[in-house]
């Protein structure tokens, strides 16, 4: 697994800013670590994936993107979700559909992983090793379509 991430990693980096590859990036780092790991290429122009959601929004996905939500979990793969951490920090986590409302949350830091509902995840809150959270935006792969909203 160590060589793996690393070989993301030294493909996704930002040659510019990030040369070494050993400084935190945001959400196009990870758009081109995926990129990556599906197409071989961080370059490539798919999968196409969707940002939707901001950190510094007050309101929460599903009051004001929920059709982006439902559209994530109906694809019924894997994705990223963020929130901030109360030491104002942000974190990501992966988030899995599993049944009905429900979705499996996976921190690739810790290894913790809990199922919650879909209330919890994106309005009420959940708890997990790192502390409560909220997810704010997310990312997902969608097959066949170009769009980035906010």
């Amino acid at each position: 697994m160590d060589a793996m991430q690393f070989n993301i990693v030294e493909h996704a980096r930002d040659p510019k800013n990030n040369p070494n590859g050993d400084l935190p990036e945001g959400d196009a780092a990870k758009e081109r670590a995926l990129r990556y790991v599906i197409s071989g290429s961080v370059d490539a122009s798919a999968p196409v994936v969707i940002l939707a959601g901001h950190y510094q929004s007050k309101n929460d996905l599903l009051s004001y993107l929920p059709d982006y939500v439902e559209e994530a979990i109906f694809l019924g793969n894997s994705f990223i979700g963020n929130y901030r951490r109360t030491d104002g920090t942000y974190h990501s986590v992966v988030l899995s559909p599993t049944s009905g409302d429900r979705l499996k949350l996976y921190d690739p830091w810790d290894g913790f992983w809990e199922e919650f509902s879909t209330q919890q995840i994106f309005r009420s809150g959940f708890l997990n090793n790192q502390g409560p959270g909220v997810i704010q935006w997310i990312q997902y792969i969608r097959p066949g379509k170009c769009e980035e909203m906010r």
